[in-house]
């Protein structure tokens, strides 16, 4: 009997001295398990923080850019897309599943627009393909979409351009897994002249279109009443300064620009930058550098997945311009 109240007493002195964090529910100082030998003690139970189910959600990857907030992850290059030749112009479509970019890889006329896919907004593009009903005999560039996928816009200096330079073009589609019938000069031919214009975004609806010209290059939008109209040859400046400014990609709502600029950075050559308004009759405020993507190097040709979380661009930090991908984290 005096052995047992013994057993007792040490087993109390035990469980004293062990150091318990209320925090974690985790002991400190002994291993889980029975510490006293079968049958003298209950198993050791913890009790974990409950998580706190009224915290609010985070900014989502938009509110972040909307906030002039965004940090960004390690850029990746896209592997299973980039050649040893010239890929650039990367334009994400508005369901997340098609990448298409130009590229002068083999088998290309000049410089042919491609397009990669995936199964998910989520996953990774592969399985690159050359568009035969976007590309042509001539050298052709960015291609962009409205949020339908039916209406196209492509830069190109095919048969028809203008002292062959780079013009707009435009086409449609009945849907989204159709072909694009031939591409109209005359639906842009009050924007192109005998001078370049490059990097043209549609608005989701198709009635404003921005693009860059100029020497050195600015950023400006033409608009039109409907989709079946010609667009005007009014422009409205977004992005002009001194230093030359490229590549206009836009969130959803088109009150964040993400843009290519030669204006003084952190690092040398060109850069990404982006910019916010609070209605899209703003202008812009001050551009935002980001830092995370830009190298000494090339760096531009920047396009937004839907939902913001992915920045694709294009780079020639590896000796020749590649695709990459960034993460907003």
């Amino acid at each position: 009997m005096r052995r047992l109240v013994l057993v007792v007493v040490v087993v109390v002195v035990a469980l004293g001295g062990c150091s318990f964090s209320k925090s974690d529910g985790v002991s400190r100082d002994a291993p889980p398990g029975d510490r006293d030998g079968p049958g003298l003690d209950a198993p050791d139970v913890t009790t974990p923080d409950a998580p706190d189910l009224d915290a609010p959600p985070g900014p989502t990857c938009l509110e972040k850019w909307a906030a002039g907030t965004v940090a960004l992850g390690q850029a990746t290059k896209l592997a299973a897309i980039s050649s040893s030749s010239t890929d650039r112009d990367p334009f994400v479509t508005a369901d997340g599943l098609e990448l298409f970019f130009f590229s002068d890889r083999a088998g290309s006329q000049g410089s042919d627009v491609y397009v990669a896919t995936r199964a998910a907004p989520n996953g990774a593009f592969a399985n690159p393909q050359r568009r035969a009903d976007i590309s042509s005999s001539g050298d052709d560039g960015k291609t962009s979409m409205t949020g339908n996928q039916l209406i196209a816009v492509v830069s190109s200096n095919r048969p028809g351009s203008q002292g062959g330079s780079f013009d707009l073009y435009m086409a449609k589609r009945p849907d989204k897994n159709a072909q694009f019938g031939a591409f109209d000069r005359l639906l842009t031919s009050a924007l192109n002249d005998n001078t370049s214009q490059f990097d043209p975004t549609l608005s989701a609806d198709g009635l404003r279109l921005y693009y860059a010209f100029g020497s050195p290059q600015r950023i400006v939008m033409a608009s039109r009443q409907t989709v079946n109209d010609p667009f005007g040859a009014t422009l409205t400046d977004i992005i002009s300064t001194p230093a030359g400014n490229a590549d206009p990609a836009f969130t959803p709502d088109e009150k964040v620009i993400i843009f290519s600029s030669t204006r003084a950075a952190t690092k040398q050559g060109v850069n990404l930058w982006y910019a916010t308004r609070a209605t899209t009759s703003d202008p812009f405020g001050d551009p935002i550098e980001l830092a995370g993507a830009n190298t000494n190097s090339a760096d531009g040709d920047p396009t937004l997945s839907p939902d913001g979380c992915q920045l694709f661009f294009a780079s020639d930090r590896d000796g020749t311009h590649d695709l990459f991908v960034v993460d907003v984290l």
